[in-house]
This record gives structure tokens, sequence and C-alpha cells, in this order.
């Protein structure tokens, strides 16, 4: 191909269906409810789906490890500890892209500790498919953005 042809786009295409499953599961966490948005995306995930999770590292202590959370009773087991505790987690997606088997949310996140400390910076989500469902979940700081 010539760098002057151009690639045929269908613009009335739909989106792509793992994206689609995505953006309704943030719709559910824009809308103040992260525990019925962790039990939609736990029923897009394989049983042993494998979460590395900001909350997780935002809600440890100085010196903690952020270790993945594996399986989606561990996921939902932590999210309920975790609120339970009092910690809260407030974020917002600004874009939504397919990349290759996965797709990419890029936002900003802010954890609030009980003590009243906290954690926030823009991120990078990423979800990973297999076999038409998520089997990880990870994250990446967006430095500089």
């Amino acid at each position: 191909m010539d760098s002057h042809d151009e690639l045929a786009v269908n613009r009335s295409a739909p989106p792509a269906p793992n994206l689609v499953a995505i953006q309704r599961v943030w719709e559910t966490f824009a809308a103040g409810v992260p525990l019925a948005a962790t039990e939609e995306l736990m029923r897009i995930s394989h049983e042993d789906v494998e979460l590395h999770s900001y909350l997780a590292r935002g809600a440890a202590r100085p010196g903690e490890a952020d270790e993945a959370i594996r399986g989606r009773e561990d996921v939902m087991a932590f999210l309920r500890r975790t609120t339970d505790a009092g910690v809260t987690i407030t974020a917002r997606a600004r874009s939504f892209e397919v990349e290759g088997d996965s797709v990419v949310v890029r936002g900003s996140a802010r954890v609030v500790r009980p003590d009243g400390s906290f954690a926030e910076t823009k991120l990078s989500w990423t979800y990973r498919f297999r076999d038409g469902l998520i089997d990880q979940i990870s994250w990446q700081p967006r430095a500089g953005e």
C-alpha cells in the first residue's frame, strides 16, 4: 500500500462487543455504584480472572505489596472488605480504545482511606480478553499526560 492510499473505514459499523461491555461497566461505576459495576465486570470475566488493582495499591499501607487478586470470588470479596473498612474510590474514564485483544480505558482514580489520607493519579486500565471473556485486568500510571 502506498502512503497516499486511504484506508476504508466503516463509520456506521457497531463498536466491538468487548468495548461496549467495558463502557457499560464504567457507566455503572460512574453512577456511583462500584459494587454493582464490579459484579457486572465479573460476569464478563473468566472464573480465574487476574486483577492487579489500583484500589488495592491505594488502600494499602506504605510498604505493602501490590499482589494480584485471582478469581471472581476473591475479587468480589476484596471489594467488599475494602468498602466495609471505609475505603472509597472515585474513578473517571476519559477514553476507551480497543488495542488488539484488550480494551484500554484512560482516566483518573482517587482512593480515600478511612483516616482521610488518599492516593490519586491518572491511570490506564487494561482489560485483556480471551475467548470473549476478560482474563486479566491491570493498570499503569499515565504520568505527564
